[in-house]
């Protein structure tokens, strides 16, 4: 398809790509249309009066060319979009109004190395007053928690600027603190918003993020059109899949540092009261914990089993539990913050999800948009 559209750009147009191939086109111009009508319905419907066009065009042209379009899955397509069309129409009049969507943000606001040689880093969350932006109408159904991770060290003042930069976009930004005893990072940020009052209001749609989230998910335009689209109520909560946003995927058979056969095991049967562990060839996610969570698979586990999940990460015994040591806890551990670490590539089978996650490309529940590549577990040197 990108070839196609390439072309189309730079060789005079659709019609001229046409003259030399219109069945690819007639089928570039579809499988466009299904990506972007998630998205963009104006740019949707610009493409269909293209293929509209380009159809008639061969109607009145070679009887042979015509033909040729048989071989083509024209039909198919065509019809699986008037499908998806019906179904967003179909969820408009059901919801008649904007999708509610939270956004859950694990954020220090002190300037901060995290270890190992990494240079000084400061979250900051500019990136997420221009993702919310342009779509500042949908402010009333729009919250943002953040979830402050670095307690005394805070500075003054920095709650009432952040609420101040954010509160154009969204009509309740809350600042929590979130205390650990040794470092459990995104696992307690997450946690404390699912085992609080929250979950008795859930939104729609909930995205978990880290304040330096568009170092995680490539392109940055995936999270761009998911927010868009769940925002405009074109994704269907009640059916939609938990969906990873990041893009290194793990396969725990042969990863390094995201699987230890003490530690993993012993993690999951704490996690999910559980006699046995799954073998950890069989256990598939991604990395680095930024995902979408539609409600009714936040539902899926109740209340309690998020406060236990907190309470565990949030004390001592989360690491002296999983490693053979006594009650001592090593530096690269800490630095590593080795029990959400060990738990981040499994948060999908929190939500629902099998063992094994699909990679975003080869999941057919999810829009076409969706639907991007992944760095596959051969190329990631990190995990």
């Amino acid at each position: 398809m990108g070839t196609v559209l390439r072309a189309a750009a730079s060789s005079g147009g659709w019609q001229q790509l046409a003259s030399v191939c219109a069945p690819a086109v007639l089928q570039t111009l579809l499988l466009r249309e299904e990506e972007r009508i998630f998205v963009d319905v104006e740019e949707q419907k610009s493409l269909e009066e293209i293929y509209l066009e380009v159809l008639h065009g061969m109607f009145q042209g070679d009887a042979a060319l015509f033909n040729e379009t048989s071989h083509w899955p024209l039909q198919r397509g065509f019809h699986r979009l008037r499908e998806l069309q019906r179904g967003i129409r179909k969820v408009d009049l059901q919801t008649q109004t904007q999708q509610s969507v939270d956004f859950v943000l694990c954020f220090c606001s002190v300037a901060k190395s995290p270890g190992g040689g990494y240079p000084v880093v400061e979250d900051e969350l500019g990136w997420l007053a221009e993702l919310l932006a342009p779509q500042a109408d949908y402010r009333s159904s729009t919250r943002i928690f953040v979830k402050e991770k670095c307690g005394d060290a805070a500075p003054e003042g920095f709650e009432e600027s952040l609420r101040a930069a954010l509160l154009p976009y969204a009509h309740v930004v809350e600042v929590h603190r979130v205390d650990d005893a040794l470092r459990a990072d995104d696992a307690t940020a997450y946690l404390h918003h699912l085992s609080g009052p929250k979950y008795q209001d859930l939104a729609a749609w909930t995205f978990f993020l880290h304040a330096d989230a568009p170092e995680h998910v490539h392109p940055f335009r995936l999270l761009e059109e998911v927010v868009s689209a769940a925002r405009r109520g074109t994704l269907q909560v009640d059916t939609f899949p938990f969906l990873y946003l990041s893009h290194n995927y793990l396969d725990l058979g042969t990863s390094i540092h995201t699987w230890d056969n003490f530690a993993s095991p012993r993690l999951w049967k704490r996690l999910f009261q559980s006699s046995i562990a799954p073998p950890r060839e069989v256990v598939k996610g991604y990395c680095c914990v930024q995902f979408l969570v539609p409600r009714p698979r936040a539902l899926l586990r109740t209340q309690q089993w998020y406060k236990n999940a907190l309470e565990y990460f949030a004390s001592e015994w989360s690491y002296f539990h999983l490693f053979p040591s006594g009650r001592f806890v090593t530096w690269q551990d800490l630095t590593c913050r080795a029990p959400a670490q060990l738990w981040m590539p499994w948060w999908h089978v929190v939500f629902g999800e099998e063992l094994s996650c699909p990679e975003r490309h080869l999941d057919p529940r999810l829009p076409l948009f969706i639907q991007l590549r992944s760095i596959p577990p051969d190329r990631i040197h990190c995990c």
